[in-house]
């Protein structure tokens, strides 16, 4: 009997330690990592659970900070879309992810947990709510980048 109880106790420790380190590390990019680069423009994205509920789970975000690395100001429309397992989000035509943005020589913008720039910042996980769509990574989509009228 003490056999059983010691098995059960070691099963549980190992898949309850297992579990509990996957929802710890559930987004894990917490670095800038780069998405895609165009015309001098570089696109990064990464993923930060901030606290924005007293009292409840930290909600997981996904921020895109945007360089200019070229010498000419750079006006850009793009979608920041969501894959997810069970489908897209911000990816058609006209969605409400929908960024517009001029950037001079060498200038950066990102989002972070202050949302003062919220155009580049999507929820991607409410731990708080059961459910929910499983995350797979950031899209940039209908990009054109062009000079500004002047």
């Amino acid at each position: 009997m003490n056999l059983i109880k010691t098995n059960l106790l070691l099963a549980l420790l190992t898949f309850g330690g297992m579990l509990w380190g996957q929802s710890e590390t559930l987004y894990p990019d917490t670095e800038w990592q780069q998405t895609l680069e165009q015309e001098g423009v570089v696109f990064s994205a990464k993923r930060i659970n901030c606290e924005s509920i007293p009292g409840k789970k930290p909600l997981y975000y996904s921020f895109l900070r945007i360089q200019n690395n070229s010498t000419e100001t750079k006006s850009l429309a793009f979608n920041f879309g969501l894959a997810f397992e069970e489908g897209c989000s911000g990816c058609d035509d006209h969605s409400e992810s929908h960024v517009q943005i001029t950037l001079a020589p060498g200038e950066t913008v990102e989002g972070n947990c202050n949302f003062s720039n919220h155009l580049l910042t999507r929820l991607i996980v409410n731990p708080n709510l059961a459910g929910g769509w499983k995350f797979k990574s950031e899209l940039i989509t209908y990009l054109t980048i062009n000079k500004p009228q002047e």
